[in-house]
């Protein structure tokens, strides 16, 4: 059985082993809730669908945050 997710002190900004949610991605991106999900959706940010629920994983994270991600027309995404 798996332990809940703890609450973080900074507003849900905690990247935990399951990974993040897009309002939590959204918040540490310093990005628009609507501009998250969007790229979710699209699949610009690979993110996966549990439910009604996006999971986004610490990888993904970590590499939107060095900018090592590479989106769908070959450039890297940079955090706002």
């Amino acid at each position: 059985m798996r332990k809940p997710l703890k609450k973080s002190s900074k507003r849900g900004r905690r990247v935990t082993k399951q990974g993040v949610t897009v309002e939590q991605l959204a918040d540490i991106l310093g990005i628009g809730r609507n501009q998250a999900y969007d790229a979710v959706r699209s699949g610009t940010i690979p993110a996966l669908r549990i439910g009604r629920c996006w999971w986004i994983s610490p990888a993904t994270v970590e590499a939107i945050k060095n900018g090592t991600l590479i989106n769908n027309t070959g450039t890297p995404l940079a955090a706002a």
